[in-house]
């Protein structure tokens, strides 16, 4: 090795080539070599152990210039400068856009509950609100604010929403912010000192109108069939569509029992000299057993819904290779965009806001079981017979969350009593 040319008190460098074997310039001197040999740097810091490392580079100026930043780093005071200027730099790469920090959030949701969750839609309905209005004030997720948090949820785009959506979507926002701080993106959480909008125990499920309904099943002849449909299922995808509305709507079963449903539980029995046809089931999320009796133009209509070669036999909304969960939300999915084309958006729930306006509820599959509890109240049905139709252990959550919350009840219910008072005057003459 010849003599280091390049020097300070700190230490030294010098650049030398490593050439190839079959390199024709290998004896010539390195700064004359005309190679792409690589090019390497020895280095020699005072007080510490010699170098020698690959500047990977095949260019002799660009190896000089790199050995003349290197010797100068030897020098204790710019090494210190260097070392913050890395360090700030470090952190500004690891720092997360207001879109990667969404992404990031998302990905983890989508992981957690499944690419078929029926409950990822209002994530991606509440990520796109933040990420709307955070975008407009932020770069980076980091510089998100308690007081600004608190501004956006004071702003008309959070208030004229109903107070359970309130409270869902801020818990959605907060739970991104908790798995932020806890991946070390951020320091500290700005959203919990926000308190999300306390619902009151008031119901928070309604039911469509009978106006609604007719749309919704109209709407269905109306609709383009989607594009990812099964090509087996394309032809027959309406029909099959309506038929499990028509169960959902008549039975007030959930979208999974509604997917688990197999045509031997539609049976024709005699009740007191007189043929019916019964649904019976046990409801997935309780065991319960629910017995619904069903007009039997709509029980043969559910029993002929059409099939393909991908559904098991005897179960007309089930894919064989799916889960039971995965087939519900599939179900719950084309019901959305069964919504979308009709228009519906929400129900109207019993009561005002706490601003005085009407309650609502933005619409989706789940409505159609309190659609079927309300029109049987509403009918005079007993809550212990609601009840055990809606698969229930007792009849409590029909009276805490549907008899109290239907001004039409009052009415049957007055209704009914001057009817028996009218028969009993009559009687009495």
């Amino acid at each position: 090795m010849s003599v280091l040319k390049n020097k300070t008190t700190y230490g030294a460098v010098k650049v030398f080539i490593r050439h190839a074997e079959e390199c024709p310039e290998s004896g010539v001197a390195d700064e004359e070599a005309k190679c792409h040999c690589s090019k390497w740097l020895y280095e020699h810091k005072l007080g510490g152990k010699r170098l020698r490392r690959s500047l990977h580079t095949y260019s002799w100026a660009e190896a000089q210039e790199q050995a003349s930043k290197t010797l100068k780093g030897f020098d204790p005071e710019i090494a210190a400068t260097r070392q913050v200027e890395e360090q700030q730099k470090a952190k500004t790469a690891a720092r997360k856009t207001i879109q990667q920090a969404w992404d990031l959030y998302y990905s983890r949701k989508v992981a957690d509950l499944g690419r078929d969750s029926g409950s990822l839609p209002k994530y991606r309905n509440y990520g796109g609100k933040f990420l709307r209005w955070a975008s407009k004030q932020f770069d980076f997720v980091d510089e998100v604010t308690t007081a600004s948090l608190e501004q956006w949820q004071h702003s008309s785009e959070w208030q004229d929403l109903a107070n359970s959506s309130q409270q869902v979507g801020w818990i959605i926002i907060r739970g991104m912010f908790d798995y932020l701080l806890e991946r070390e993106i951020i320091t500290k959480n700005p959203s919990t000192p926000v308190k999300a909008k306390v619902v009151s125990g008031d119901l928070v499920q309604g039911p469509y109108s009978d106006a609604q309904i007719k749309t919704i099943l109209a709407a269905i002849d109306d609709m383009a069939v989607p594009e990812n449909i099964h090509a087996e299922e394309r032809k027959v995808y309406k029909k099959r569509l309506r038929s499990y509305v028509l169960l959902l709507l008549h039975t007030g079963c959930d979208l999974i029992d509604a997917a688990l449903f197999s045509t031997d539980k539609i049976k024709r029995v005699k009740v007191s000299g007189k043929t019916i046809d019964v649904f019976r089931y046990k409801r997935k999320k309780t065991g319960v057993e629910a017995v619904i009796p069903i007009d039997t133009d709509i029980a043969q209509e559910i029993l002929a819904a059409a099939t393909t070669p991908l559904n098991p036999e005897g179960m007309p909304f089930r894919y064989a290779k799916n889960t039971a969960a995965s087939d519900a939300h599939k179900w719950g999915r084309r019901i959305e965009r069964l919504l979308e084309v009709a228009g519906v958006e929400y129900v109207i729930l019993p009561g005002t806001d706490d601003r005085g306006r009407p309650r609502v509820k933005p619409a989706n599959g789940k409505q159609f079981r309190h659609s079927f509890a309300v029109h049987q109240l509403v009918a005079g049905q007993r809550p212990e017979e609601v009840a055990k139709m809606l698969g229930h252990v007792d009849a409590t959550m029909v009276r805490k969350h549907y008899a109290p919350w239907v001004p039409e009840m009052d009415e049957a219910h007055l209704m009914r009593v001057l009817d028996v008072r009218k028969k009993g005057k009559a009687k009495a003459a």
